[in-house]
């Protein structure tokens, strides 16, 4: 805890949003959800910004017809301290 704030925890949702394109859309799709996600896990810190992160759900975007598309939400979770001012 500095002087000048007071240091909280907090846990926060990221959500990306992948949308493709293409005759193999779900293929493509799932190769890009293994990608992302191996990316993060590889530094689950992400360079110390945050304490960890999770993959904690993948869900189906549909809007309507979804040809020529297929999308999908991932949800990651992270926790995180940050600082409150004194003001």
């Amino acid at each position: 805890m500095g002087a000048t704030g007071l240091e909280r925890m907090g846990e926060l949702e990221i959500a990306v949003v992948l949308v493709v394109g293409g005759r193999e859309r779900d293929t493509q799709r799932n190769i890009a959800v293994e990608a992302i996600e191996n990316t993060l896990m590889a530094d689950r810190t992400l360079t110390n910004t945050v304490q960890d992160i999770r993959l904690s759900r993948v869900e189906t975007v549909t809007t309507g017809e979804s040809a020529p598309f297929a999308s999908c939400r991932m949800v990651f979770t992270t926790e995180y301290c940050y600082q409150l001012n004194n003001t």
